[in-house]
């Protein structure tokens, strides 16, 4: 975004990632959602994909940085939840009654997942499902936490895993966003390598922009 006159009058840009062109918005440019992309039933693929890709943003979201932490943890209770529900939903069961009440699946979902410590780090991961998403009557700063709860994730989406090629074989062929991000690295994959350098160019620019106090070309 570059500031124009002042913050009712703006024009909106960005710059294109390949080649560093500067580029007015296009929003159509950026996102397209087609007219296929409609809503689906549930489904046990369903939120199997929803758990992988909840599972990589606790993970990115814990190891990149503290600031970041209060969102992981959101992450970490949405991972647990739709990978019991997978589960549930791959024995026949109907999991809207359960909303998001992960103290309630992992008893439902029973061995290993009801095991009393982990229903008690399901109980109290719970209160994130809203804390995570509306910060208004909410400690921000009440809470403690050791990141030592990746490696239980961790432990927790192997065992979901293991436990739905039982339940349901065929859920594991389809996307696995787990060993997409497993796979990758700069050297493999250039997309990523550049990823990484853009990185490194952006929080220049984000700090320039927090020194300076406005948006402008010279910044980014």
């Amino acid at each position: 975004m570059e500031a124009v006159d002042d913050l009712k009058t703006t024009r909106w840009f960005y710059h294109e990632w390949d080649t560093g062109k500067r580029e007015t918005l296009n929003a159509s440019r950026l996102l397209q959602i087609t007219r296929r992309s409609k809503p689906h039933e549930p489904s046990v693929e369903g939120y199997k994909l929803h758990a992988d890709q909840s599972y990589i943003a606790t993970r990115i979201l814990f190891l990149a940085s503290t600031a970041t932490h209060h969102c992981a943890l959101y992450m970490a209770a949405q991972t647990i939840e739709k990978y019991l529900k997978s589960l549930l939903m791959a024995r026949g069961q109907d999991v809207s009654r359960f909303g998001h009440k992960l103290v309630e699946l992992a008893r439902e979902a029973g061995a290993p997942f009801d095991d009393e410590e982990f229903v008690r780090l399901c109980g109290d991961l719970g209160p994130f499902e809203i804390a995570g998403r509306y910060a208004d009557g909410h400690d921000y700063v009440g809470w403690q936490y050791r990141i030592d709860l990746l490696s239980v994730l961790d432990r927790f989406v192997l065992m979901c895993r293991q436990v739905l090629i039982q339940e349901s074989p065929d859920v594991l062929r389809s996307r696995d966003p787990i060993m997409e991000v497993a796979t990758q690295d700069g050297v493999t994959n250039p997309l990523m390598a550049a990823a990484q350098q853009a990185l490194v160019h952006h929080n220049r620019a984000v700090i320039d922009i927090l020194r300076h106090g406005s948006l402008t070309p010279r910044n980014l």
